[in-house]
């Protein structure tokens, strides 16, 4: 041994500080709970592959996609994205479809007057656009049927082996007016699949599912417990209100109880509603769609005559309503922080498509702001100023986003809601389906040609400014 040999400690305290700032670094860019997926990918939330896609942070499709696109074969493919609508009622951006009309011409902005179709479901008649939509429309219908699985549960797309429940959600909210059976199906199977508890102790959540060996298999784990449960409470209130079916929601009324639980659980002092147990992130989309799902399912306890019931779940969507202006608006900028945790706040930055612009869509289409208002009318042209041309596929950002669309009707931008209609039809709906094209897309793309009065046949079919 030789005697004069000294450890050296000062090397090794240097290389552990430079570890420590390196960790310490990361946990200052990377919000809590919040995982990359490679460059120019949108955020995605730990636990979740991908899940929105649109706000995919949590629940983006994100993550879905590069995973694995053969496995989405059939006729198209899909994968999502993330924050909504009917679409959902109140989730994403399509609220307005599910009972709350669109922004008048006059205080649409940049909207087109409406003419003589100025209902949902009517469209112009020029040089045969009513036919092709109709005809896209029929196609896209049979597609979205064909997600269900014989046990109810809906896949990502035909032949998939990935089903998300909170992308499910959303798309049965459009599938509830195809076929309401095939929806109280997917109603019966996602309340026969909740954890009770699940692996971090709380009732009433479901965790995404892929199939092996010709099995649904629960992964043990999903993108966000808040959204999943707020939008399948807007999914029930859609339920019912297109089928009246209250011997149903009743019958099923102690585990629906369970799942408005999970938000009601997860709520904070704030009023906001955290991500998932053990978790303090709080996120601007999933608020949005928390506070649509409480008011959804108010209306609907209401309507069955459970008004002690109701009013404890407005009073709640209150508080979120609240939480988000109180606490994720900066007056200074007129911006929404898309996202609060232990690590601060995490507001918008200029020409990020997601999870920052998107998120400020969200308020609008969950009813957290009024459509036609002066706030919303500032969101929307700012929105537009950052992406010009989204609706033709200009963005950096790989999925479609037929939820932004959805936005657009929901303001009145029907010229952009059409050209999208233009694209999306193009792209997609006449070329094979292909990812990342996924049920939710499919959901969005009949919206819109059930309800986006066309003004011009050369817009609509030729893509025409």
């Amino acid at each position: 041994m030789n005697s004069h040999f000294q450890f050296p400690w000062d090397f090794c305290r240097s290389m552990v500080m430079l570890l420590l700032m390196g960790a310490m670094v990361y946990l200052i860019a990377v919000p809590e709970g919040v995982t990359g997926v490679g460059a120019g990918s949108k955020p995605v939330r730990s636990g979740s592959s991908a899940r929105r896609g649109s706000p995919s942070i949590r629940t983006h499709p994100d993550g879905l996609g590069p995973e694995n696109p053969a496995s989405f074969s059939a006729p198209g493919h899909e994968t999502p994205p993330g924050g909504a609508g009917t679409i959902p009622s109140g989730n994403a951006g399509v609220r307005d479809l599910n009972g709350t009309e669109p922004a008048s011409g006059d205080d649409a902005g940049t909207s087109a007057p409406r003419g003589s179709a100025n209902e949902p479901g009517i469209t112009g008649s020029l040089n045969g656009t009513d036919r092709v939509l109709s005809d896209i429309r029929r196609d896209e219908a049979g597609w979205l049927v064909a997600c269900q699985l014989r046990d109810g549960a809906l896949a990502m797309a035909p032949g998939s082996d990935r089903v998300v429940p909170y992308f499910a959600n959303l798309a049965a909210m459009t599938l509830v007016k195809l076929d309401p059976p095939a929806v109280r199906n997917y109603i019966a199977w996602y309340l026969d699949h909740l954890n009770d508890p699940d692996k971090w102790g709380l009732a009433g959540t479901i965790y995404d599912f892929r199939v092996k060996d010709g099995n649904l298999v629960p992964t043990g784990n999903y993108d966000s417990a808040d959204s999943y449960a707020s939008t399948f409470l807007s999914l029930v209130s859609a339920y019912y209100r297109e089928t009246k079916d209250a011997r149903f929601v009743r019958n099923e009324m102690s585990r629906i109880r369970k799942v408005a639980g999970v938000v009601l659980s997860l709520q904070d002092k704030d009023g906001l509603v955290r991500v998932k147990p053990g978790s303090q992130t709080k996120y601007l989309m999933d608020n949005c769609e928390n506070y649509a799902g409480l008011m959804d399912w108010a209306k609907t306890l209401e309507a069955l005559g459970e008004t002690a019931e109701a009013c404890l779940y407005r009073e709640k969507a209150s508080l979120i309503k609240q939480g988000i202006q109180s606490v994720l608006y900066e007056p200074s900028t007129g911006k929404y922080a898309w996202s609060l945790s232990r690590f601060g706040k995490k507001y918008p930055k200029q020409g990020k498509w997601y999870p920052d612009g998107v998120s400020q869509l969200y308020l609008i289409s969950c009813g957290i702001i009024e459509p036609g208002s002066p706030e919303a009318k500032a969101i929307w042209a700012d929105f537009n100023s950052q992406f010009p041309g989204w609706e033709e596929g200009v963005k950096k950002d790989s999925f479609p986003w037929g939820v932004v669309a959805i936005t657009a009707y929901t303001v009145s931008d029907f010229p952009r809601a059409e050209r999208y209609i233009k694209w999306a039809m193009d792209q997609y709906a006449s070329a094979g389906r292909e990812y990342p094209w996924y049920v939710w897309e499919s959901a969005c793309l009949i919206e819109l040609c059930d309800s986006v009065p066309i003004q011009s046949s050369e817009m609509a079919l030729a893509g025409n400014p």
